[in-house]
C-alpha cells in the first residue's frame, strides 16, 4: 500500500511539473540533436519554428520559476517574499543578457535596451494593467503607501543613474560612461540598493507588507507554520526551472544572433526578447 501511494505521489508531482518535465526534455534535443540543427541556421522557415519552439518552452518554464518563487515567498511572509521574486526574476534576465551577449558578436548595448523595455513594459502596462483590473474587481484598494514611494524613489533613482545620465557625460563621445566612471556608478549603486535591502528587511519593513497583515510580530511574520520538507521541495523546484531556463537560453541565443547579426534585425531586438521572456509571467 506504501508503494501505491508513494507511486501516486511521484505522478502527481510529475503532473503538477510538466512544465519543467517538457524543459528538460527540450534541453536534452537542444543538447543533442539539436546542435546540428542550431549548426545551420540557413534555413529561416525552420529557424522560426525552433525560435518558437524554445521561446515557448522558456516561457513555460519561466511561469513554472514564477509559481515555485511565489510559494516560498508566500511561506517566508513579508518582506522577504518580494525579495525571493526578485532575485528569481533578475536570475533569468540577467543570465538571458549575458548569454546572449557573449554567444555572438560583442552586443554592449543589450543591458540598457533590456531596461529601458523592462521599464517600458512595467511602468506602461503590468502595473497600468494591474490598476485597471483590481479597480475594476475590487473598486477601491487598499496599498501600503510608505513602500510604494520607497520603491519608486529607488527604482528612479537607479533608472537615472544608469540610463540617462551617460547621455550627457562628455568624457566620451558616444553616450556612455568611461571605464572609471561605470565603476563609480556601480558601487554606487550597489550601495544604494544594499541601504534599500535593509530599510526593506530590517529597519522598516512593515513598509513593504500590506496593509492588513501588518503586526507587531515583525518581518517574516508568517514563517512559523512553514512545513520544511514542502518549502525545501518547492526550492529544490526552483533551482531547477532556473537551470533549465538558463540551458534552453544557451540555444536560444544562437538563433537570435543570427538574426541580427546576419539577418539585419535592430540590435533591439535582444532587449525586447528578453524582457518580454522576464516580465510575461508578471
Amino acid at each position: 500500500m506504501s508503494a501505491m501511494a508513494g507511486f501516486a505521489r511521484v505522478t502527481t508531482l510529475a503532473r503538477s511539473e510538466a512544465r519543467l518535465l517538457a524543459g528538460l526534455a527540450t534541453v536534452a534535443v537542444f543538447h543533442t540533436i539539436g546542435q546540428h540543427w542550431l549548426g545551420d541556421l540557413s534555413h529561416p522557415v525552420w529557424n522560426a519554428v525552433m525560435f518558437a519552439w524554445l521561446f515557448a518552452a522558456m516561457a513555460w518554464c519561466t511561469f513554472g520559476v514564477l509559481h515555485h518563487a511565489d510559494a516560498v515567498a508566500v511561506m517566508l511572509g513579508e518582506p522577504y517574499g518580494t525579495l525571493i521574486l526578485t532575485i528569481a526574476v533578475v536570475t533569468i534576465e540577467v543570465t538571458m543578457m549575458a548569454t546572449v551577449m557573449f554567444s555572438g558578436l560583442p552586443n554592449p548595448t543589450l543591458p540598457r535596451d533590456t531596461m529601458f523595455a523592462s521599464l517600458m513594459i512595467v511602468l506602461n502596462g503590468v502595473a497600468g494593467l494591474s490598476l485597471t483590473t483590481g479597480a475594476l474587481r475590487y473598486g477601491q484598494q487598499d496599498i501600503n503607501l510608505q513602500g510604494a514611494t520607497a520603491y519608486i524613489a529607488i527604482i528612479t533613482t537607479l533608472s537615472v543613474l544608469a540610463l540617462i545620465l551617460p547621455k550627457f557625460t562628455t568624457s566620451v563621445d558616444a553616450p556612455a560612461f568611461t571605464a572609471g566612471q561605470a565603476v563609480v556608478f556601480a558601487v554606487l549603486s550597489l550601495l544604494l540598493y544594499i541601504s534599500f535591502l535593509v530599510i526593506q528587511t530590517v529597519r522598516h519593513s512593515a513598509f513593504f507588507r500590506e496593509p492588513d497583515v501588518i503586526t507587531d510580530a515583525g518581518p517574516g511574520a508568517n514563517t512559523a507554520g512553514i512545513h520544511v520538507p514542502t518549502l525545501v521541495l518547492h526550492a529544490v523546484l526552483l533551482c531547477l526551472s532556473l537551470m533549465t531556463v538558463v540551458l534552453l537560453s544557451q540555444s536560444l541565443s544562437q538563433i537570435l544572433n543570427h538574426a541580427i547579426e546576419d539577418v539585419g534585425l535592430p540590435v533591439a531586438l535582444g532587449g525586447i526578447v528578453i524582457a518580454i521572456m522576464v516580465l510575461m509571467p508578471e
